[in-house]
Order: structure tokens, then sequence, then C-alpha cells
């Protein structure tokens, strides 16, 4: 569970058909409401955020909201092909 207004690192490893890891070109990470999928935010992602071949990651404040839990989407182009991956995490504000 994610606490409304700290920091999470959200991680993907993009992978290949043989399981190897590998660079896709235009990263994205996008942020989608858990009960309606509607996305909050659409973030780039820049070779800042690669830590290895094929390792992203970004660091996301959770934000306020009614739903209670997000989707989390990251997704590139390798060899001329869509590749994607998702997640979820939970959110609360406890008192």
């Amino acid at each position: 569970m994610a606490l409304i207004g700290d920091t999470i690192r959200l991680i993907v490893r993009f992978r290949n058909f043989s399981g190897n890891l590998v660079n896709p070109i235009d990263v994205k990470l996008r942020i989608l409401d858990g009960d309606s999928f509607e996305e909050i935010e659409s973030i780039t992602v820049t070779d800042e955020n690669k830590t290895d071949v094929g390792v992203y990651e970004y660091d996301y404040v959770v934000p306020e909201g009614d739903s209670k839990f997000l989707v989390y989407e990251y997704s590139g182009t390798y060899n001329d092909k869509p590749v994607l991956t998702r997640g979820s995490f939970h959110r609360a504000f406890i008192n």
C-alpha cells in the first residue's frame, strides 16, 4: 500500500521474446485511475530514468483521489513493435 503524498519508485524491465532485456525507444509512463482506467498523468521517461539495459525507474508522488488503487503502464517501441507492461498499487490516507 502506498500512502497519499508519499514517493514510490515504479520500476520496469523490458524484455524481448527470448527473455533478454532490451532498450525500447519512446518510453512513456502512464498513471491510470484503477476504477475507470482514465488517464491521470502521462510522463515521458528519459535515459536519466534508465538504470541498466532495459531497466527504467521513476519516482512518483502518490496523488490524492477517490480511487483505492492506481494502475501504472510503461510502454515503448522495440524493433518497430509496441512493448507494454502494467502494474498497480493501492493508495490510502492514514492519519
